[in-house]
């Protein structure tokens, strides 16, 4: 069988192409290139300098590739500083973002409607305003209890049967008492008492 050699332009020659010969040549522009030659799988060539062309090797899992001081590099992705949030990624309408563990965040779901923020044992949550206990108050408006209370809300009354309250001492903090039998008609501003004497004006 006949073996056939392209040819080549040896300056001004043209000769056979042989078998172990070496092609001292630049090519200008690869087109529909297959694989580059060199490097490691999963490394990302790059340019080193004009015509040179260099490989980075593969980074660890999970880490990101940023611009070094003279070439690329991957990352760290704990190492990176994120500018100014414009939004934070999921969570629904209303929801509350916060930490459940360390870099680690959440959202807690909006509450019942009146509901108030409180805290948890391990995350804050929504709760029932009607659970929750407070201390001493300064001021109470429409409270169905209070405990040691400085001032309570007073209004007008205009019912025909009021009922008078008392206390058991002059100081302290004092339950506050009434009496079916000890009454005050607001509409004729007669007291009515069980007591001999009937009625007082």
């Amino acid at each position: 069988m006949t073996a056939f050699y392209p040819l080549v332009l040896d300056g001004s020659q043209i000769e056979e192409l042989q078998i172990g010969d070496t092609i001292n040549a630049t090519v200008t522009n690869a087109t529909n290139a297959t694989n580059i030659s060199g490097g490691a799988a999963g490394s990302v060539p790059y340019q080193t300098g004009a015509t040179a062309t260099t490989f980075l090797a593969l980074g660890a899992s999970g880490s990101v590739i940023t611009a070094g001081a003279s070439a690329p590099q991957y990352t760290a992705q704990s190492s990176l500083a994120v500018g100014t949030a414009t939004n934070l990624a999921g969570g629904t309408a209303g929801a509350l973002a916060y930490n459940s563990g360390a870099g680690a965040t959440t959202f807690l779901s909006l509450g019942t409607s009146t509901h108030i923020l409180t805290a948890g044992a391990s995350a804050p949550q929504y709760t029932d305003p009607s659970s929750v206990t407070v201390g001493t108050a300064t001021n109470a408006t429409n409270a169905t209890n209070a405990t040691n209370a400085s001032n309570v809300a007073v209004t007008t009354g205009s019912a025909a049967t009021n009922y008078i309250s008392f206390v058991t001492a002059t100081t302290g903090n004092l339950p506050v008492l009434t009496d079916t039998a000890l009454t005050f008609d607001a509409t004729t501003h007669a007291i009515t008492s069980g007591i001999s004497g009937g009625i007082f004006s």
